[in-house]
């Protein structure tokens, strides 16, 4: 958590990189989602609110990730 917030604080572009996936940092944070995630994607969410709407490779969206784990 304190690494996130180091990124968001220090490196504002490191929350709307991308991997070789094309999934942002939201994707991941929610693809590996745990019951004690919740405070991750928060933070990840506030610190790019647009990153709900981008779609990786598969053409997934954060949304549609979600619907597919604990969080949906």
């Amino acid at each position: 958590m304190e690494l996130i917030k180091f990124l968001r604080d220090n490196d504002q572009g490191a929350v709307c990189t991308s991997d070789k996936n094309e999934q942002l940092p939201l994707h991941i944070a929610i693809l590996r989602y745990n019951d004690n995630s919740d405070a991750i994607v928060k933070l990840v969410f506030n610190a790019y609110p647009n990153a709900i709407h981008a779609e990786d490779d598969d053409g997934d969206t954060p949304l549609d990730d979600a619907s597919e784990t604990e969080i949906g």
